[in-house]
C-alpha cells in the first residue's frame, strides 16, 4: 500500500488544474461514457449505504445504546461542506436538462 502523505491544499489545487483544463474541451460528447460510470458509482455508493445503515439499525446489542448525534455541520471539518455543496448544484445542473 502506499504511504504517501499530501497536504490538502496540494490536492485542490491539482484538482482545479486539471478542471480547469477539461473545461476547455468542447466536445461534451466524449464525456458521456465517465458521465454513466458516475451514475453508477453513485447508485452503487447510495445502495451500500442504505444497506450498513440498515445493518446497523438492525443490530440487536445497539438497541440499548443511543444513537450518536447527528450534526447539520461538523465544526472541525465544515469547509468540506463548500466542495459538497458546489457538487450536488453541479449533479442538479446535470440531472434537470435531461
Amino acid at each position: 500500500m502506499l504511504n504517501i502523505d499530501l497536504a490538502r491544499e496540494w490536492i485542490a489545487f491539482a484538482v482545479t488544474i486539471l478542471f480547469i483544463l477539461i473545461s476547455f474541451v468542447r466536445k461534451i460528447q466524449i464525456f458521456s461514457k465517465m458521465h454513466v460510470f458516475a451514475d453508477c458509482t453513485i447508485m452503487s455508493t447510495l445502495t451500500i449505504i442504505i444497506i450498513y445503515g440498515i445493518i446497523y439499525l438492525s443490530d440487536d446489542h445497539k438497541t440499548d445504546k443511543a444513537l450518536p448525534p447527528v450534526y447539520m455541520i461538523n465544526p472541525v471539518t465544515w469547509s468540506d461542506a463548500i466542495g459538497f455543496s458546489v457538487y450536488l448544484f453541479e449533479g442538479i445542473g446535470l440531472v434537470l436538462p435531461v
